[in-house]
């Protein structure tokens, strides 16, 4: 078999070709993988569910620790802490890890902690390098 420079030139392709691809499978021990460009944040506001034992008639909140707890108003019965300026003093929006909260029943503090925001996944790529949509999960005050 002759080997002309065209046949040469082929083999060289394709032997550059199949090192290129094992190059982006070996290493990573799988395909090589892209992320989206596409970033994702839930700034929707943080849900509080309290004990009803707790009988809480007011409560103060900010996203983050430390911070300084500023008054919610009352949403029929529900609480929730929106992602604005005033609650946002120690953390960006939709980067929530833990909110800080003083709640009072008849004057008296019934509750004075920081609790950790939990997030739920929405999709995604399935890939722990490449996170999808979010969304934060309801915070549970018990007694």
């Amino acid at each position: 078999m002759s080997w002309n420079r065209r046949r040469r030139v082929a083999a060289g392709v394709a032997a550059g070709g199949v090192a290129l691809l094992a190059a982006a499978v070996v290493p990573g021990g799988g395909p090589l993988r892209a992320c989206s460009a596409v970033g994702f944040a839930d700034v929707a506001p943080i849900e509080l569910r309290f004990d009803p034992a707790l009988g809480v008639d007011s409560v103060a909140a900010c996203l983050g620790a430390p911070c300084r707890p500023v008054a919610l108003a009352d949403a029929g019965g529900g609480w929730a802490v929106p992602q604005t300026r005033e609650y946002l003093q120690a953390v960006e929006p939709g980067a929530v890890t833990h909110v800080t909260v003083r709640a009072t029943a008849a004057g008296v503090v019934v509750v004075d902690r920081v609790a950790e925001v939990g997030r739920a996944d929405d999709g995604g790529s399935g890939w722990p390098e490449c996170p999808g949509p979010y969304r934060f999960l309801p915070v549970t005050i018990d007694a």
